[in-house]
């Protein structure tokens, strides 16, 4: 890189020669600056369960020409096959002894839980790990700031299953009529056909269909329901 110096580059005083003088002739200049390079971060189980911890693993380089700052932080983020992200695993401070000197690198290890979440499914992920994310030193370049891992699998683990048996309505006519304004006696039973206890809170609601497809109806009630139902279990 070179250094040059210009003098009434916009024009603000009247010259008799407005030309080539104005500019020094150039003189070197060597720019040194950080660039953390991570690799690809490795994920100790190689079969993962949503709602569990995993251990990642990775390594930053210092491929610039200058030493770093000692501490910055890291991102590390869930990534769908297709490479969209699936949700942030948090962020990891990372503070050195020292500067990261150009041409050495750091290993980092940490764990985190994996989301449990509906819109996830069961398939195959990436973990993304990314350096720097606030930008605080000063690098060369920041497209080369981010790998990602190798995919691996992930699987759900024992859940609860709620369902609805035997929902009728009590009254001394059958079918009940039903007056607006009135008063109305449902019955239920929720049972956990799950293999695990299904821990509360939850929320039960009762609707008035004009039909045999739930929406776009009225809602009757809501019931809050923040006890524990066994794996086969049931309360009405």
């Amino acid at each position: 890189m070179h250094l040059f110096v210009t003098v009434n580059g916009q024009g603000q005083i009247d010259e008799a020669d407005h030309g080539f003088n104005n500019i020094t002739a150039a003189a070197p200049v060597t720019v040194q600056a950080v660039n953390l390079v991570p690799t690809a971060p490795v994920v100790a189980e190689s079969a993962a369960v949503f709602g569990q911890p995993v251990t990642v693993s990775w390594t930053v380089s210092n491929s610039g020409t200058a030493p770093s700052y000692p501490a910055w932080s890291a991102r590390i983020e869930l990534l769908r096959e297709d490479g969209t992200t699936a949700g942030s695993l948090g962020t990891t401070a990372i503070v050195l002894e020292e500067p990261l000197a150009a041409g050495t690198d750091y290993t980092r290890q940490t764990t985190v839980v994996l989301p449990l979440d509906n819109s996830l499914p069961v398939g195959s992920y990436r973990v993304r790990v990314s350096a720097d994310i606030v930008d605080g030193q000063p690098e060369s370049g920041e497209a080369d700031n981010a790998a990602e891992s190798p995919l691996f699998a992930v699987t759900l683990p024992p859940l609860p299953n709620l369902s609805v048996e035997g929902l009728t309505v009590v009254a001394a006519i059958s079918p009940a009529p039903i007056s607006v304004g009135g008063s109305l006696t449902i019955q239920w039973t929720t049972r956990n056909t799950g293999p695990v206890p299904a821990d509360g809170p939850w929320t039960e609601t009762v609707w008035l269909s004009g039909d045999l497809n739930l929406g776009g109806d009225l809602r009757l009630a809501s019931y809050s329901r923040s006890d524990s139902l066994a794996a086969g279990g049931g309360a009405a």
